[in-house]
């Protein structure tokens, strides 16, 4: 084990939070949400926490839903539709980066080989494939934000979705290197895109079981040879996911004060309530829900 890499890996995580915190404060920006990106990002750090405990990856999500309704008074329905839009920028950049790897993976694999190989017809079939998956990822967040009426941050919410997954993708590079797998990474890391996007689905915890059964099962099926050390890297990755979200659960204890958007000094909070979480509150009728 060569720790200096795992450590560059756990950096790479973190930097790959961070920018998925920037992603969410466009939406809440979009819907005048008055929460700071510091204080955003400590609450998305919480949110991790909690995304480890349910299946599904679930929590951090009704935590951070309850904690924007109460501070910007926006309807839990659009706070479900823009959460539910973050994640799906996420999956479209997890389906684009799957699409580029493939066309170049497929076509050299023993198992494709087998079945047309890096003919001609084989090489289209990847870059088929390839291309499907990239425009479909790319299309179903548009149509995703078109329909919840969130398109004016679709696109730069889609960038910092495929930055976030080429991040996390770096990190389980730099996670390979770690555990002693040199020379072809590219089969790895598709294997490591596709567990991400299984383990979405609400039938794990944190989607710890989902990843290493793809790494182990997809490193058989493309006949990779070692399989132990993909699915140690797996393992790690989600150790390394379980250090991050104790990072939010060590911040929650000390729940610092700060970030928050507060009412000018010398004015009464909103209809003169009183505001003791120090918050401005927007009432309903006045945030923007993007539905002009």
């Amino acid at each position: 084990m060569e720790w200096g890499w795992v450590v560059l890996g756990f950096l790479l995580l973190n930097l790959s939070q961070l920018l998925s915190a920037v992603r969410l404060q466009f939406y809440l920006n979009f819907h005048k949400i008055p929460i700071s990106l510091p204080h955003q990002t400590l609450l998305y750090y919480i949110g991790i926490f909690y995304n480890l405990a349910f299946p599904g990856g679930v929590g951090g999500d009704g935590y951070k839903a309850y904690l924007f309704q109460k501070k910007g008074g926006v309807g839990y329905k659009s706070i479900a539709l823009f959460l539910l839009g973050d994640r799906v920028a996420g999956l479209g950049g997890l389906l684009l980066l799957e699409g580029i790897i493939l066309p170049f993976l497929l076509p050299y694999t023993p198992f494709f080989q087998k079945v047309g190989g890096a003919s001609p017809v084989g090489w289209i079939v990847a870059v088929g494939i390839g291309v499907l998956l990239g425009v479909g990822g790319i299309v179903g967040v548009y149509l995703f934000h078109k329909i919840a009426k969130l398109e004016p941050v679709w696109g730069k919410s889609f960038l910092l979705g495929v930055g976030v997954q080429l991040l996390q993708l770096l990190s389980f590079w730099a996670l390979l290197r770690g555990v002693g797998i040199g020379g072809e990474y590219l089969p790895y890391l598709a294997l490591f895109l596709l567990s991400s996007i299984l383990s979405v689905l609400p039938i794990s915890i944190g989607g710890v079981g989902v990843r290493e059964l793809t790494l182990l099962y997809g490193s058989q099926l493309l006949e990779l040879g070692d399989g132990v050390r993909p699915v140690l890297a797996g393992l790690l990755f989600f150790i390394l996911t379980l250090g991050t979200g104790a990072i939010g659960g060590i911040l929650a204890l000390f729940k610092p004060k700060f970030g928050e958007a507060t009412t000018p000094k010398g004015q009464n909070s909103p209809k003169g309530e009183g505001n003791r979480d120090g918050i401005l509150k927007i009432p309903p009728g006045d945030s923007n829900t993007g539905e002009q």
